[in-house]
């Protein structure tokens, strides 16, 4: 098995994930708009677990309301690049979601980005990495991929290769379980929406469908947990 470092230096911090096509870029930019309005407005500390180097403009610049901003990751690749592009204004520091070195209720809002399906160790390991992010944080919330969980497009992915993952996606009841709420972020995978005036009707449709579809139809979704109530989140494998 492919380990987590190896995956995001092959694929995490290469230019083709940067997304950049138009319709890709709007259906980013629209979806971003929505995602910030979930984090916590400002604050002191802000925490972004397994930042890599890729991190969104849109997030990027809405954590420069807080005092502090730190970023997390377990490659040291990932570091020095997210220092390239972040600049002196942010600490960095190289660790593993699954034993976060910061002190309980250290941070405001803790984020996550695309991270959670790459956890080691399966369901152990991606319970304690919430465990660890609901400790240091006030606030969490995180987005990944539900991956071919989601039903509305389940038949056709089931005939695509399975992606290398060095875990597994898990689909919207299972966060629910574990305590979050979910939303939908995003109903279709970018490789669903490309260039083109097709590609531009595919993101007004998109858009507009997610205004019903419930959350466990969309490939990409978004968790949040409130503060902790003396409980940890608990969850089992589907």
């Amino acid at each position: 098995m492919v380990s987590a470092p190896d995956y995001y230096a092959r694929h995490g911090w290469h230019s083709r994930w940067n997304y950049r096509r138009q319709p890709l870029l709007a259906y980013r930019l629209l979806s971003n708009l929505d995602l910030l309005r979930r984090l916590r407005a400002r604050g002191r500390f802000f925490l972004d677990v397994g930042c890599g180097a890729a991190a969104s403009e849109e997030t990027a610049i809405f954590s420069k309301l807080y005092e502090r901003r730190i970023f997390i990751d377990l490659s040291y690749e990932g570091i020095s690049q997210a220092r390239e592009r972040y600049g002196d204004g942010a600490w960095y520091v190289v660790g593993d979601c699954r034993q976060l070195p910061f002190s309980d209720q250290a941070f405001d809002q803790v984020f996550s980005a695309m991270m959670f399906q790459h956890v080691e160790g399966g369901d152990k390991g991606q319970l304690d990495a919430i465990n660890e992010m609901r400790r240091v944080g006030a606030r969490v919330l995180l987005t990944t991929t539900q991956g071919r969980e989601g039903p509305l497009l389940r038949p056709v992915k089931r005939l695509l290769p399975a992606s290398e993952l060095y875990s597994e996606p898990r689909p919207a009841n299972w966060f629910e379980r574990s305590g979050g709420r979910v939303f939908s972020y995003r109903l279709l995978p970018n490789a669903l929406v490309r260039g083109g005036p097709i590609g531009w009707l595919t993101v007004g449709f998109a858009r507009w469908l997610e205004r019903f579809a419930p959350p466990r139809w969309a490939h990409y979704i978004t968790v949040i947990w409130e503060p902790l109530t003396g409980q940890d989140p608990k969850g089992d494998d589907r």
